[in-house]
């Protein structure tokens, strides 16, 4: 199993502000330059993504717990090199409320790349998402 961990460094901003809006499971087009829309189905467990390269990406919520500020999801339908992958996204408060850092982290298994390969592609969609996220939150 191949991860990838992707981080910001502080954002100006409460974490109950950022999860206010990154934390719904349908909010990705809201922040992460890659998707251009998400429609949610199967009663709002899964999202079909429409990424802004015009690829569909299929995913499924497996949990998400409001007051960790987190949600993990899996990739089951997508384009790319990698399968069996499993997500969670978090905003972590830190010391005093006022500001706080996003963690995205990703296991999964590389199809037709190597692992370092895979890592990079997911690191740079998540990137973008997160380089978005720090020019809105300083």
């Amino acid at each position: 199993m191949t991860e990838a961990t992707t981080s910001t460094v502080r954002l100006k901003a409460s974490a109950d502000t950022v999860w206010q809006l990154i934390g719904g499971f349908n909010s990705l087009p809201d922040w992460q330059p890659a998707v251009t829309e998400s429609r949610l189905e199967d009663a709002g467990r899964v999202r079909r993504l429409t990424m802004a390269d015009g690829n569909t990406i299929l995913q499924t919520l497996l949990w998400r717990r409001d007051q960790d500020r987190a949600y993990s999801y899996t990739m089951d339908k997508s384009h790319l090199p990698v399968a069996d992958y499993v997500s969670t996204l978090s905003v972590v408060e830190e010391a005093g409320g006022g500001a706080c850092r996003i963690e995205w982290t990703s296991a999964f298994e590389p199809v037709g790349c190597s692992a370092d390969e895979a890592r990079k592609v997911i690191e740079d969609i998540h990137g973008r998402g997160l380089d978005h996220l720090k020019s809105l939150f300083g």
